[in-house]
């Protein structure tokens, strides 16, 4: 008993929860958001393609989103459907519960793998692999405390 209630233990050695909420915060809004335009590009493909110019003014972004157009609406679609599943994840974990870490976990890694799955010659994105890679060690060191 004197161990548990040792006060020298350090709280460095115990993640902060606050940490996980804001994890989850950022995740939930990121997650929705990416639902949102993925999944309402998948629905509204065709007219979206045709009238790229309308919704794009940015020319570098309509490059980007003109490589993503040669996925086809099943790739909005999927995109859009793992992206609700990083925000069940998400939910789950706020929660405190494991398997939200499963569900988040396997739907980012395949958020990494779809591209290459729909579109061609797909550029390697560095920066989203190393992100993906840090908010899953991130949300692991909290795995214990979930149920």
């Amino acid at each position: 008993m004197e161990i548990e209630n040792n006060p020298s233990k350090t709280p460095l050695s115990i993640p902060n929860k606050n940490i996980l909420k804001l994890l989850c915060i950022l995740t939930i809004l990121w997650s929705s958001l990416s639902f949102i335009s993925f999944f309402f590009i998948g629905i509204i493909y065709d007219y979206f393609k045709q009238n790229l110019n309308i919704f794009v003014v940015d020319e570098q972004q309509k490059e980007v989103i003109k490589l993503w157009l040669r996925g086809g609406k099943g790739f909005f679609l999927c995109f859009g459907l793992l992206n609700a599943s990083t925000f069940i994840g998400a939910i789950q974990m706020w929660k405190l519960k494991k398997i939200g870490f499963h569900i988040y976990s396997v739907s980012k890694l395949l958020l990494l793998i779809i591209p290459f799955i729909f579109i061609s010659n797909f550029p390697s994105s560095w920066g989203s692999m190393f992100s993906t890679l840090a908010f899953i060690l991130l949300y692991r060191s909290f795995y214990k405390q979930m149920k």
